[in-house]
C-alpha cells in the first residue's frame, strides 16, 4: 500500500519559543511522528523562524498554498502542529479552507485535532478566531509599549549591549535614562579597537 504524502509547516515566534519551548525542531519532531502515524511521509515542509518578517511570513505561506493546488491531485493533507500555526489571521484560514472545499486538500493540527464534520470545522474556527485576534491584540500591546519607553526616554526595545535600563522615574527626567555596564562596555570598546586594527577577538 501507498504511503500518504502531506505537505507541513513549522511556524515560531521568539516569543512564544522561549515562554512555550514550540521551536521548530519541536514542532518538525511531532509534524514528522504525526506522518507517520497516519501512513505517510512529508514530501515538502515550511519553516517560518522568529526572525521571519512579515513579508518573508506572507511569501512563505503563499508558497505553500499555491504548492497545495498545484499538486492537489497527489496530497493527502497539510499538517501544521496548532490551528495558530496555521494561520495568525482569517483571511489565512479561509485560504485553507478553501484548499480542502476545493481542491480536497484537507489540514490536520497535531495537538489540536478536530473531526472533518460541523461541529468540528466550527471548533477550528473558533480556534482561528482566537488566534486571529491574540495577533491582533499582541500587535496593539507591542506598539503601545514601545511608544511609552520612547515617551520615558528609554530604548524603545531592550538595551543594546553595554547598556542597562534604568527605571528610576528622576533619572529617566533629568536624561538619564540609560546607564553604562561597565564589564559589557569595556568589552564593546575592546572590540571595536580589535576591528579597527584588523583583528577579531573571542566571542564575548
Amino acid at each position: 500500500m501507498a504511503r500518504k504524502k502531506f505537505i507541513a509547516l513549522a511556524r515560531v515566534s521568539s516569543r512564544e519559543q522561549e515562554r512555550e519551548g514550540f521551536s521548530l525542531d519541536i514542532q518538525e519532531d511531532a509534524l514528522q511522528r504525526d506522518a507517520e502515524r497516519r501512513n505517510g511521509k512529508i514530501i515538502k515542509l515550511w519553516r517560518i523562524a522568529e526572525t521571519a518578517s512579515k513579508s518573508d511570513e506572507r511569501r512563505t505561506f503563499k508558497e505553500l498554498v499555491a504548492f497545495a493546488k498545484r499538486h492537489a491531485a497527489d496530497l493527502d493533507g497539510i499538517l501544521f502542529h496548532k490551528i495558530d500555526r496555521a494561520a495568525r489571521n482569517l483571511f489565512d484560514y479561509v485560504e485553507l479552507e478553501r484548499l480542502e472545499s476545493e481542491f480536497h486538500v484537507p489540514f490536520f493540527s497535531v495537538t489540536q485535532p478536530t473531526e472533518n464534520s460541523p461541529s468540528g470545522r466550527m471548533q477550528r474556527r473558533m480556534l482561528a478566531s482566537m488566534a486571529s485576534y491574540y495577533t491582533e491584540q499582541q500587535s496593539l500591546d507591542v506598539r503601545e509599549g514601545v511608544k511609552r519607553r520612547v515617551e520615558c526616554g528609554l530604548f524603545p526595545q531592550k538595551a543594546a549591549y553595554g547598556y542597562a535600563q534604568r527605571w528610576d522615574a528622576l533619572l529617566v527626567q533629568h536624561g538619564l535614562g540609560r546607564g553604562r555596564q561597565d564589564h559589557r562596555a569595556r568589552a564593546v570598546r575592546r572590540r571595536c579597537r580589535l576591528l579597527r586594527d584588523g583583528l577579531r577577538g573571542p566571542e564575548e
